[in-house]
This record gives C-alpha cells, structure tokens and sequence, in this order.
C-alpha cells in the first residue's frame, strides 16, 4: 500500500531521504523486493556515515552589537584566538577530517596560540576525538597558548574526564559560555605586542587591550604572554 503523504515527507526531508527513496523505488523494479530493501537500508547507512564523517566547522566572532556569536565575515579575526563552531559528532568516523580542518587553520595564522571550541551542537565523542585534541593542545601549548572549550554538555564531558583530557587541556579552558572563555585565553595567553599591531578590534575588550589597559579583564591583571609576532620574525599571515 502507498503512502503518499509519507513520500510527500521524505521528499520534502533532505536530499539524503530522496536518494535513498529514488534508488529503493528504482531497485524494486530491477531487483527482488527482498534485495531492493537491501540496498535501500544500505544506502542509508552510506549516506548517514558520509554525512557524520564531515561535521560543519566555521570560524565565529562575537557581533559588536549584540555580542552575539555570528560567523565571521572574510578578515574579521582575530590573529590570536580562532573561535570555531562545530556542527556534528566528534568520532572515529569524522576525525581525520576534523583533525585536517584544525590543523590547516594553525598552519594558515602562525600567530594564533589558542583555539576556543564551540561544543554546544556536539553530542558523540569518543576516543579518537580525545587523541585528536590532545595533539592539537599540544601545538597550541608551544605556541604559547591553548585549547578552551565551550558549551560541552554533560555527556561530552564525561568523555573529557574519563579520558584525562580535562586535566590535560586544564579545568579553566572549559567553560560553559563562550564569552567567559575568551576572557580566560585573554588573560592567559594574549600577547599585549601583537593586540597593540592588530588592525581589527573582534572584541568589545579590544580597545581598551589595544592601549595597554589589561584590567578591563580583572582587577590586577597583567599580560602573561610576551612573544615576538611571527610577522617580525618573517612569517606571513594569510586568510582562511
């Protein structure tokens, strides 16, 4: 019996469900109802690991405005800190393609020393994602500077203590709002020689970290990170 509401529905889904919907029909022409079914389930499965496997991951800014987070427009960036989206699972599956994104953005900006990662939309995370995190924590710690996280939920988290990669990464670095975490890299490991060099002010706090006043972060605090930008030391900085 045919439904035609329920096709109306798959067509109407994503072009994933219609794949699937148009190679079944077609198979059942072709093939045994049997084996048609087969190869629909299959296509499915094909299609749904495709998709996992490339989780959505974009570069955000804070609106200046409404201090929302909003993807950033070509430039917009601020050469010390990335704060990146992610849009999917973290897993065995999908890591060799997360690990390739993070790395071609430390690679692009020889100056950027921290990476702040936006969790919320995350829900698997496995080994493989710990083993990847850990390495890119690691380029960032010799740089100078480090890996934070934000909005984890408490599933993700778990993960992140069993596998001793909170304690690694450090405490401080997760934090549950994005603009508490890049208030905390700023205080760490923002280098007050290339905020004084930046063209762009990405943060509210830009200005006033522009002209030296470091206490717009906290009473008392002072610059921890002293180094020579990479542009001085003939590096290039390029734009994703």
């Amino acid at each position: 019996m045919i439904r035609v509401e329920d096709i109306r529905r798959t067509v109407l889904a994503t072009r994933n469900d219609v794949a699937a919907l148009v190679v079944t029909f077609l198979s059942t022409l072709l093939l045994s109802i049997e084996f048609a079914i087969y190869v629909g389930a299959l296509l499915s499965i094909g299609l749904h690991l495709a998709t996992t496997s490339h989780p959505r991951i974009y570069s955000t800014v804070p609106d200046l405005i409404s201090r929302k987070m909003v993807g950033s427009s070509y430039g917009r960036m601020c050469c010390q800190m990335d704060i990146l989206r992610v849009e999917g699972s973290i897993f065995f599956g999908s890591s060799a393609y997360v690990s390739e994104d993070l790395q071609r953005r430390l690679n692009s900006h020889p100056n950027l020393s921290n990476l702040l990662i936006r969790m919320h939309q995350v829900n698997n995370f496995d080994a493989s994602g710990v083993q990847l995190l850990e390495l890119i924590a690691e380029e960032l710690r010799s740089r100078g500077g480090g890996l934070y996280f934000s909005g984890v939920n408490t599933r993700v988290f778990q993960v992140f203590k069993n596998s001793d990669l909170l304690r690694k990464v450090g405490d401080s670095h997760v934090h549950t709002s994005t603009r508490s975490g890049i208030r905390q890299a700023m205080r760490e490991s923002f280098c007050p020689f290339i905020c004084a060099a930046c063209e762009y002010s990405v943060f509210i706090e830009c200005p006033e970290l522009k002209k030296g006043n470091w206490e717009t972060l906290g009473k008392g605090v002072r610059p921890r990170c002293m180094r020579v930008p990479a542009d001085a030391q003939g590096g290039k900085r390029s734009a994703l």
